[in-house]
Formats: structure tokens, C-alpha cells, sequence
């Protein structure tokens, strides 16, 4: 045993230095090179769970709005997640929290003129629940609309997709045809939404990215220059309003 190798070897010096000297020359070292190589690598954290392997580069979902991240199988499945994927997020997340929050000048009065005129307001967005609770809560919006949906509340589909304006037809109940729905919004793919799902009057905003001619190309009924001028569009009473 070790007790009795100690023992011996402080009986018999010469043969211990003998012996280790020859473990010494035994033992293959590695090269110079492999050594630094392996100096300058950061020590592998072991988490029990296997190496992800190499995934496509993280996409936005719901047509270019930051949204919930598309993780990759890895980490849907319980597996490591990646330290790019974490600073990714974490830095999309910064900037959400750092971006003021500003409504739209008169979108607030705008909403208010036509509920008080008796129509049902539906706000709808592209972002998350967790996200569009953030916005309207920094907004002071939380109680502005009448009902609020995202594309989790359609079935996980947004615009272009019809199932944000249908959802607000079928949840609200506030016509009998999807006609007499009104949607209005600020991009080419409001647009399409609204006329995918049927609606009479679709109506776009010059407050976005897109022009007039872009906005009538896809579907538009009318181009407004502001938010403010839908309430004076729906000269007849439409008890449906949807805007994004």
C-alpha cells in the first residue's frame, strides 16, 4: 500500500530517486505548441447535457418584428443553451427596455372619438403577449381598446396571415358580417391582412414605412395621412374598428 512505499522509500532514498526518475522519463509530453493551445482555452463548464451542435443563424418570427426568438432543437428540447443565443437575447432585450415608448400624436383621441361614437375598437400587434403588455402598459394603453391581440391569441399567425382581424370578428361579436369590418394600419401587410379576411374598408396610415402607392398596391381602400382622419372616414356608424 502507499503507506508502505513511503516507508520504503525513506529506507532506501536512492532507489525512490531512481524510480521517479524514470516515471519522469517515461511520460510523454505534449508538444510546446498543444500546451499553450491548451493554456489559453477557457475550461469547458460541464452541464450534463450534450454538445448542441451548430444551428442557422437566430431569425425573428411574425415578417422582420423582434418577436420571440426561434431557438434552436438543442434548446427547445431541454438541451445547453448556446452563449450566442443568450447574448442575442439578452441584447434584444436591452433594447427593448431602453427604446422610449412614444404613441402616435392623436392615436390616443382617435381611439377614444370612435368608441365614443359606439364603434369596437380591437388593437392588434405583431409583437408577443409579454411583449405588447410591456408597450401598452408604458403607453397607458392597458384600458384604451376594447380587446387587445397578438399572433398567439390567432392561432400563432400574423400579418400578412387573416387571423388577427377574424379573431377580432368572431371574439367581439360586434357585427354580423365581416364586411362591416374596419381595419386600419401603417404597412403593406395590414393591408392584405384586411383584405384576406374580408374586410369592407381597409384603410391605410402614412406613418409607417411604406408609401401611398405601396399601401394602395396591396389592397388599400383608402390612404390617410394620419391616424386622426379615421374617425371622420367611418361617416356611417361601423360598430367594428381594427387597427394595428
Amino acid at each position: 500500500d502507499r503507506q508502505h512505499d513511503r516507508q520504503h522509500d525513506r529506507q532506501h532514498p536512492q532507489e525512490a530517486g531512481r524510480a521517479r526518475h524514470g516515471r519522469h522519463h517515461r511520460r510523454r509530453r505534449r508538444p510546446r505548441r498543444a500546451r499553450l493551445r491548451a493554456r489559453r482555452r477557457p475550461p469547458r463548464r460541464r452541464t450534463g447535457h450534450p454538445r448542441p451542435r451548430r444551428e442557422a443563424p437566430v431569425r425573428p418570427r411574425h415578417h422582420g418584428r423582434v418577436e420571440d426568438l426561434r431557438l434552436p432543437p438543442p434548446l427547445r428540447h431541454g438541451g445547453a443553451r448556446p452563449a450566442r443565443q443568450l447574448r442575442l437575447r439578452g441584447r434584444v432585450r436591452g433594447t427593448r427596455r431602453r427604446r422610449p415608448r412614444r404613441p402616435l400624436p392623436g392615436a390616443r383621441a382617435a381611439v377614444e372619438e370612435l368608441r365614443a361614437a359606439g364603434h369596437t375598437v380591437v388593437l392588434t400587434t405583431g409583437f408577443a403577449r409579454v411583449t405588447q403588455d410591456a408597450i401598452l402598459d408604458a403607453l397607458g394603453w392597458r384600458d384604451l381598446a376594447d380587446l387587445t391581440l397578438c399572433p398567439a391569441d390567432a392561432g400563432g399567425r400574423g400579418r400578412p396571415y387573416p387571423d388577427m382581424v377574424l379573431t377580432a370578428f368572431l371574439r367581439t361579436g360586434a357585427v354580423a358580417d365581416v364586411r362591416d369590418t374596419v381595419v386600419a394600419g401603417d404597412t403593406a401587410y395590414d393591408m392584405l391582412s384586411g383584405c384576406r379576411a374580408g374586410a369592407g374598408t381597409v384603410a391605410g396610415v402614412l406613418t409607417g414605412a411604406h408609401d401611398r402607392a405601396t399601401l394602395a398596391g396591396h389592397g388599400a381602400t383608402h390612404v390617410l395621412g394620419s391616424v386622426t382622419e379615421l374617425p371622420g372616414l367611418l361617416a356611417v356608424p361601423a360598430p367594428l374598428a381594427e387597427s394595428s
